[in-house]
């Protein structure tokens, strides 16, 4: 996973405390992998993934100590079917943090999983070259990837009224209403996910479909630049 990390934010309020665990990568949206907040998301890896990004890349930058690593991503974890050496490496981690040196217990009540999601069955999708996680409240229920981001969940869902619409009516003043307040809650989004020049994009896009203001011609960078 060239150039992705995983930022842990811890949240130590007065009245709430969480901690968040976001999938990162330059010039893509952060993707929550898991977190204790009220609505609960998680479990975040598997096993096998995690076992994967314990060793630090070269010229890695944060915490590249493999026995703090694990611990640091141990929440996060929820495997009903981790290896015998998954508890071997969560005992070497507990070691080296000065646990006791019988602490094989501690590493299996660890690698259980997060109370709030447990731990739950992976399967290894081949085609999409994914695991996908078997718990209702996991992200990975379909493959990384398959998240759309706001721009294009809301491109797709008023993209899908305006490809509708006319075969609900033959006459446009029926349908333009509909397709506009899809715009709008478009734009909606894109505003709450701090993206404005897109969201005003989007509100331009409702007016025309209201019919209150002019539609761009084809070739217009305003129009077309955006889809």
């Amino acid at each position: 996973m060239d150039g992705f990390s995983i930022v842990v934010h811890c949240n130590n309020g007065e009245e709430h405390t969480s901690t968040d665990y976001f999938l990162v990568h330059p010039g893509s949206p952060d993707a929550v992998l898991a977190s204790t907040d009220q609505d609960r998301t998680g479990p975040g890896p598997c096993w096998p993934e995690l076992a994967a990004i314990l060793p630090a890349p070269a010229g890695a930058a944060g915490l590249t100590d493999p026995h703090a690593r694990l611990l640091l991503l141990l929440p996060a974890l929820g495997d009903s079917a981790p290896p015998a050496e998954a508890v071997d490496a969560a005992v070497e981690a507990l070691i080296a943090q000065s646990a006791p040196d019988q602490c094989q217990q501690l590493a299996r009540r660890l690698l259980d999983g997060h109370p709030m999601w447990g731990a739950r069955p992976w399967s290894f999708d081949a085609d999409e070259r994914s695991w996908i996680c078997d718990g209702e409240h996991s992200p990975r229920q379909t493959p990384l990837g398959d998240h759309p981001s706001p721009r294009e969940r809301a491109t797709l869902a008023a993209e899908a009224v305006g490809a509708v619409g006319p075969y609900l009516s033959d006459d446009p003043a029926a349908y333009g209403p509909v397709l506009a307040r899809a715009y709008g809650l478009a734009a909606a989004v894109l505003d709450a996910d701090g993206q404005p020049e897109a969201a005003a994009d989007f509100r331009s896009r409702a007016l025309q479909a209201a019919g209150t203001a002019p539609v761009p011609r084809p070739g217009d960078g305003a129009a077309d630049g955006s889809r």
